[in-house]
């Protein structure tokens, strides 16, 4: 009974009866207590494993290697490898004989912990003190933990320790192999593995295959993964469906329907019938490549011709499809459609026909879908609100969106800093920063480092915008611009910001007109008003001074008044009261703090 209990996973059965034992007067065995320890462990309950070990020695029961090297397993599968260390001593200390199979369990825990040279001086020790001998089973797991830090070549050293050892490689530990060369990407040597087993006489297996054919699909060359089908002919390993599936997702992937196509026609010559994986990698690559009709043949003919029950999955590909298409409307009828075949649209379907409407422009009906995922017990994910956010975003309806998130905050859903920077740029494109900032503030994302950071990826995104030939509006200037004077920023902004965004302004505005001057003014403006020293390299400083002479600025004006001109000169109006005009000739030489009082730009 009590076997059947610790088979079945019912902990409460197999207590009671332990203690129905104790109680009849009879004393529980080894045995007994090994399939409680297990049974606890298999639940993670570490501590009431290690109590079940004190009650077996008050009660004069001895636990055995068995015993120990179940809680060695626990403690290793949790990855808490001192605890387990700390077993080994407890064992050591008690004169345990230790057996390989404690060892192994320890090179393992150590091999998963991602600690490959730990478990290395485990298999030393063993070699060293005698007691416990290796086996093929501890070079495999060696192997595997050097495989597993993507470090093969001392896995094959542990190969080739194997081979010295006595042990003969099995297709184990070639498949390990051949996966490392996998994970490298480096597909022609794992191929290479085939020739090696053939030269062992050790016949490859659908799994190695498997990983061979995904690592070429893995690096974009399914083509090389479809060859092998033939191979594996010769070697009369047969092909499985897990292997066409990868075949399908590596040619999709590529945006190849063609051929996707053959590997279904192979399959259905080899007498595999494809899964509902299948055909959703199939309908993907016909969505991704923006022919949804194709996809939807494929949904039908998976019901009446293949007698395959499509899933939530294949339903959700499809909606994305429409989504893609611009045709929210049908991605929208597909909710009732699954709901007709018994299936609950989940999260991820919602989010879907959400984004669709949002694309569209369509906030009403975007909303009215996230009314009805709620209605329905469909709960949001973060990437569902921030959809409908944005959509309310692109629509310039800041004050909608707040709506949202303060009726989501009463169901406990809470938005992310990216939720509410998309309602701040709502507001900002709109030409209200403050708006932009309350939003931030009330919820505790504005303070001096979560501004300058802000700023920065908007300057960001500024210098991209340049360097692609592109512009930013005037009100986005002057809104970037009317923050950039309220933040106060603790010391000098990082470098990389400066050198970003005003170095290559600067040199700009010396060189191509009086456009882009304005931009220099405002990236020399915001330098000043936050304290920061120039850092630029003094040529740029100079280049801006002989624009600033071209435009009728006299040589010896200080530097601050050369400012206010040539930004009145490009129709700026500048309203600068300066602190410290000491030393305005040092500026051109770089590296002076400025200390301005007040300074603002406002763009006409």
């Amino acid at each position: 009974m009590m076997k059947e209990c610790k088979d079945e996973g019912d902990l409460r059965q197999l207590r009671k009866l332990l203690s129905s034992l104790k109680s009849d007067g009879h004393k529980p065995t080894v045995h007994s207590y090994s399939m409680l320890l297990s049974l606890l462990i298999s639940k993670g309950q570490m501590q009431e494993a290690q109590s079940v070990l004190k009650t077996m020695e008050e009660e004069g029961v001895v636990p055995d290697t068995i015993c120990f090297n179940t809680i060695l397993n626990g403690w290793c599968s949790l990855g808490r490898l001192e605890e387990a260390k700390a077993v080994l001593e407890q064992l050591k200390d008690r004169q345990y004989k230790l057996t390989t199979s404690t060892y192994n369990t320890l090179i393992k825990g150590f091999g998963l912990a991602g600690q490959a040279a730990e478990a290395m001086k485990l298999l030393q020790q063993m070699i060293s003190d005698g007691v416990a001998k290796p086996n093929k089973v501890t070079y495999n797991i060696l192997i595997n933990a050097w495989a597993k830090v993507k470090n093969v070549e001392q896995a094959r050293w542990v190969l080739n320790l194997m081979r010295t050892a006595g042990f003969s490689p099995d297709v184990v530990t070639y498949n390990t192999i051949a996966k490392a060369y996998a994970e490298l990407r480096r597909s022609f040597e794992a191929e290479r593995v085939l020739e090696e087993m053939q030269n062992a006489y050790i016949r490859p297996n659908e799994r190695t295959y498997g990983i061979i054919i995904n690592s070429y699909c893995e690096t974009g060359r399914p083509e090389e993964g479809l060859a092998l089908l033939d191979r594996m002919k010769i070697d009369g390993v047969r092909c499985n469906l897990p292997i066409y599936n990868i075949l399908i997702k590596g040619f999709s992937e590529l945006y190849q329907p063609e051929n996707v196509d053959k590997v279904l026609r192979l399959m259905e010559a080899s007498g595999v019938k494809p899964d509902v994986q299948s055909f959703s990698l199939v309908m993907n690559v016909w969505c991704s490549s923006g022919s949804v009709e194709e996809a939807r043949a494929v949904l039908n003919q998976m019901q009446t011709v293949h007698k395959v029950r499509p899933d939530v999955t294949a339903y959700t590909i499809l909606a994305k499809g429409y989504v893609r298409a611009r045709r929210p409307a049908e991605a929208e009828g597909l909710l009732a459609e699954m709901r007709d075949q018994g299936l609950r649209p989940n999260v991820y379907t919602y989010t879907t026909v959400i984004s669709g409407w949002c694309n569209v422009g369509n906030m009403d009906d975007a909303f009215r879908i996230f009314k009805d995922m709620q209605s329905r017990g469909v709960r949001p994910n973060p990437n569902t609100v921030n959809t409908l956010i944005w959509g309310f975003s692109e629509a310039k309806e800041p004050q909608r969106a707040e709506e949202v998130l303060e009726a989501l905050k009463q169901v406990g859903i809470y938005p992310d800093r990216k939720c509410l920077e998309l309602v701040a740029e709502a507001w900002r494109s709109l030409g209200l920063p403050a708006e932009a900032r309350r939003v931030l503030r009330n919820e505790g994302f504005l303070n001096a480092d979560s501004d300058r950071n802000s700023l920065k990826t908007r300057f960001d995104s500024m210098t991209v915008r340049r360097e692609a030939g592109l512009d930013m509006n005037t009100q986005s200037k002057v809104s970037l611009d009317t923050e950039a004077t309220e933040v106060r920023p603790s010391g000098r902004l990082p470098q990389i910001v400066i050198n970003s965004l005003y170095s290559p302004m600067l040199a700009e505005g010396a060189a191509r007109g009086q456009h882009r001057v304005r931009g220099s003014m405002s990236a020399l403006a915001f330098l000043y008003r936050s304290k920061t020293c120039w850092l630029g390299p003094k040529s740029e400083l100079q280049a801006f001074k002989a624009r600033g002479q071209s435009i009728g600025i006299p040589v010896g004006m200080p530097p601050w008044t050369a400012l206010a001109l040539s930004v009145s000169q490009c129709q700026c109006r500048l309203m600068c009261r300066v602190v410290d005009q000491r030393r305005p000739a040092s500026i051109l030489a770089g590296a002076v703090p400025v200390r301005p009082s007040l300074l603002s730009v406002v763009i006409n």
